[in-house]
């Protein structure tokens, strides 16, 4: 893969996608990350334990997404826990995720207590807390009122020793500096571990297909949608006659065309009837959240840029860019008509999916609109 893709730069520009699912601000999971392996140093843990404390820190909240609000902390950490151990690379991180809520004094979820917490759950607890409470603007946050919020944890939910590393951390005037600025990434790059690893399309794939599951899962309304226009995109490609690493990465540009859907609101996501004006425009804008993401990343530009494409048009009239139809390649108009296709022939809570012949019916018509591309209608008929 030209300009490979790396673990670590991949899970870091997914983790954006955890924060709006949450609808916290961007980077409150590289700013857990940033305070725990500056935690981490200061204890001076090994590069391997770093190494899992940062891809936990990223990911300690995989687990949120198409659970209800009441769930308990047990439940989201326990499939937090499950889903890392899906993800290529990330199998021993496991742990982190599953006692990242544990209390020192045994009283958190899964009631371990003291050293039987992963050390990295340890430290990612102190990490989270502190980012949950003082991320609304750290440049107002004095290093009195920080040790006060740590020694009042202490010996409770916070382990003593990292309490105390952390108190002597807070002294250091470029900890709460760092946190300040409005973005930590360049920060965090000198910080993260210092092993690459290089993702293949295979990995990328898979790593696509669990997060393609935590988007659709955000909504019943959008069930298997992601995987469902991954599959048709692929059939299209090949059909198309388009080499198989082209095939491949539509596939890939398929299970991630919806990232930016953690961004809307499942009031918006759930809502069966009409939407308001306003409510369309927030709809309209999980496109641009997906490019945004998907920015991160430029040795997968292609990908991306299919992605977001998913709802533009030939003649100009879609979103988010209006772009006109000597700009949007091939690959962009594939998943532009398998995510039409799917959307209207997949069963929602409040109806029936399509009959095939009702949507292509539909899509003709679009077609014959100028909208959508008369070619690749004509392959749909024969592989939906």
């Amino acid at each position: 893969m030209k300009n490979a893709v790396t673990l670590e730069n991949l899970i870091s520009a997914l983790s954006l996608s955890l924060d709006l699912a949450e609808n916290r601000k961007l980077e409150h999971a590289r700013r857990t990350a940033y305070i725990a392996i500056r935690i981490a140093e200061t204890l001076k843990l090994n590069k391997n334990q770093i190494s899992d404390i940062y891809y936990g820190a990223l990911l300690h909240d995989i687990g949120k997404p198409g659970l209800a609000v009441n769930n308990s902390l047990h439940q989201h950490s326990e499939v937090g826990a499950k889903i890392v151990s899906q993800i290529p690379f990330l199998e021993e991180i496991q742990p982190i995720i599953h006692q990242h809520h544990e209390h020192w004094n045994g009283t958190g979820p899964n009631t371990l207590q003291g050293q039987e917490i992963n050390i990295g759950a340890r430290i990612i607890r102190i990490a989270d807390d502190i980012e949950y409470h003082f991320s609304t603007d750290y440049s107002r946050i004095s290093a009195q009122e920080l040790q006060n919020f740590l020694e009042n944890n202490k010996e409770k939910a916070f382990d003593p020793i990292l309490t105390a590393a952390t108190i002597s951390l807070s002294k250091e005037k470029d900890f709460l500096s760092n946190l300040s600025l409005p973005k930590i990434d360049g920060i965090l790059h000198n910080k993260k571990p210092t092993y690459f690893k290089e993702i293949c399309y295979n990995d990328l794939e898979i790593i696509g297909g669990i997060f393609a599951s935590l988007i659709d899962s955000k909504s019943p309304f959008t069930a298997a949608h992601s995987s469902g226009v991954a599959e048709i995109s692929e059939k299209l490609a090949q059909k198309s006659g388009l080499n198989q690493e082209t095939c491949q990465k539509i596939k890939i540009s398929g299970l991630l065309h919806d990232l930016g859907k953690m961004a809307i609101p499942n009031e918006i996501l759930d809502k069966p009837g009409r939407l308001t004006s306003e409510e369309y425009k927030i709809i309209q804008s999980h496109s641009y959240y997906t490019e945004l993401i998907l920015n991160e990343l430029p040795a997968i530009r292609d990908i991306k840029e299919w992605g977001s494409m998913h709802h533009e048009r030939l003649d100009g009239s879609g979103y988010h860019n209006s772009l006109p139809g000597h700009i949007i390649p091939i690959e962009g108009r594939i998943i532009a008509v398998a995510d039409i296709y799917h959307a209207l022939t997949a069963n929602r809570p409040y109806r029936k999916g399509m009959e095939k012949e009702k949507a292509l019916a539909i899509i003709q018509k679009e077609c014959e609109h100028g909208k959508l591309d008369w070619d690749l209608f004509n392959l749909l008929k024969n592989i939906a």
